[in-house]
């Protein structure tokens, strides 16, 4: 899964990536909007721009519809394999990723792994 946004500065680029560089100041950023638990996992710069990846805790006030399917802190699934994504969010329902067909066929086609512990992820 890939998320992407827009934002605009009032600053120059350089500014800017100088403050996106800067994990200190993201860290600040972030916690300052009410998020804890804030860790950023990886800051590279690359040919295409800057890579930032983070984690944290974001409390959030729920409508009471949502309030029965959803709690105010729920666990995030981020990944660049969609099919690794859902297989492990299968576990958080108490499946496996051989009990739902789509994931199967989603493997079989080269989309992407439901072994998704091959990916080593990070647990935060």
């Amino acid at each position: 899964m890939e998320v992407k946004g827009t934002h605009t500065y009032a600053a120059s680029v350089d500014a800017v990536l100088a403050m996106l560089r800067d994990r200190d100041a993201t860290v600040a950023k972030y916690e300052g909007m009410g998020h804890r638990d804030v860790e950023i996992v990886a800051c590279d710069e690359t040919d295409d721009g800057l890579h930032i990846e983070s984690t944290r805790v974001v409390d959030v006030d729920l409508p009471g519809f949502a309030k029965k399917v959803l709690k105010p802190t729920n666990t995030m699934i981020v990944s660049t394999d969609q099919v690794a994504a859902d297989a492990f969010g299968a576990t958080l329902l108490g499946r496996t990723a051989l009990e739902l067909p789509y994931l199967q066929k989603a493997e079989a086609a080269g989309v992407g792994t439901t072994d998704f512990e091959s990916l080593l992820p990070i647990r935060v």
